[in-house]
């Protein structure tokens, strides 16, 4: 009777101990899992942070008109020079990705003064703003140690002055194209806030002929352009197609003296 009674009891002891282990092994269990789940959630914070970081310095040069290089040659294959001035060249070029030709303006640095470099950079500010059918349209600038690169649509046909010198007088027809589409970009530039102020023949190129004469035009030169707001309205233009209002004393003229030269031109 007494070896069954030990037997019972020592039954029981194993009984508690098997418990205790269970019972550890299951918190061991639960503190490796708690464990497993902090180093978890650390290790996706910190992935966070890096994707973050990643986001903040990432550039997709997709997005940059000049793909990241500030190297025309990178883009741009020059096929012949188109003139030679006292300021720079402007060559012929083919963009090497697109296959198209446009103008290159080279412009020396060492030649341009304080207001020659204000008049370049204006003209720049506002051709990047500007997006219509008849208005020259700048596609890339670069700046380089010694030189300031504008790249344009190119206009093969000259400019309008000569074809009046040529051909003119122009039919009502003729000239009520030419009209159209020079009062179509200028109406454009108002819209936008901006007085070209040297509007003449010499500052519209052709850009397409037409068989019968139609030629598609575009303006260009908005070096002298300025904005509406702008209170130092100087004296700017050329001397035959300037509204009276620029050349009195006050000057307090607005971009209705655009339209005074456009009745000039026609």
């Amino acid at each position: 009777m007494g070896a069954i009674c030990e037997a019972n009891e020592e039954d029981n002891r194993k009984k508690v101990s098997d418990d205790k282990i269970t019972l550890n092994s299951s918190d061991q269990i639960k503190d490796d899992e708690l464990l497993i789940r902090e180093k978890s959630h650390t290790i996706k914070s910190e992935q966070k942070k890096i994707v973050s970081c990643n986001t903040k310095v990432t550039i997709d040069t997709n997005l940059l008109t000049s793909g990241g290089v500030n190297d025309p040659k990178y883009y741009y294959h020059k096929i012949k020079l188109l003139g030679k001035g006292s300021f720079g060249s402007v060559y012929l070029v083919k963009n090497k990705s697109l296959n198209t030709n446009f103008a290159m303006k080279i412009i020396e640095k060492s030649y341009q003064d304080e207001k020659e470099e204000e008049s370049l950079m204006n003209e720049i500010n506002i051709l990047r703003k500007l997006d219509h059918p008849n208005i020259l349209k700048i596609n890339d600038f670069y700046s380089t140690e010694n030189e300031y690169i504008i790249i344009t649509e190119f206009c093969p046909e000259g400019e309008l002055f000569y074809e009046i010198k040529n051909f003119a007088p122009f039919d009502e027809a003729l000239a009520g194209w030419y009209m159209k589409q020079i009062l179509s970009a200028v109406n454009y530039c108002h819209k936008s806030k901006i007085i070209h102020r040297d509007l003449k023949p010499e500052n519209i190129l052709i850009s397409e002929r037409n068989k019968k004469g139609f030629n598609t035009i575009k303006i260009i030169d908005f070096g002298t352009a300025i904005l509406f707001n702008k209170k130092d309205k100087k004296l700017a233009g050329s001397i035959y197609y300037l509204a009276p209002e620029i050349i009195s004393k006050n000057r307090n003229y607005t971009e209705k003296c655009d339209i005074w030269s456009c009745g000039i031109i026609m």
